[in-house]
């Protein structure tokens, strides 16, 4: 399991990227994915990442899938309270 401070998909790959110095371009290229496809992933664009990024991205820094699981939950509840926030606006 990771042990850091960090809650969100993106604050894990920014720590994981930084703790190893890597650039977004080197991890990306490792993975297999298109860079800006990496930087919405690590600046939180993306809440719910597809499961096959992710495991490439796990891959990369010698995880496994279930240790983005915890930030794999708290990013779905963020994106449950923006459907609910976004559904209030529009109302």
């Amino acid at each position: 399991m990771i042990e850091v401070k960090a809650k969100t998909i993106a604050d894990i790959l920014w720590v994981l990227r930084d703790e190893r110095g890597l650039t977004a371009k080197a991890v990306a290229v490792a993975a297999g994915i298109n860079e800006m496809q990496y930087h919405r992933l690590e600046d939180g664009e993306v809440l719910t990442p597809q499961i096959h990024i992710l495991m490439k991205l796990a891959d990369v820094y010698g995880l496994t899938l279930n240790d983005f699981e915890p930030y794999i939950r708290y990013n779905m509840e963020l994106k449950g309270a923006a459907k609910v926030t976004t559904q209030y606006l529009k109302s």
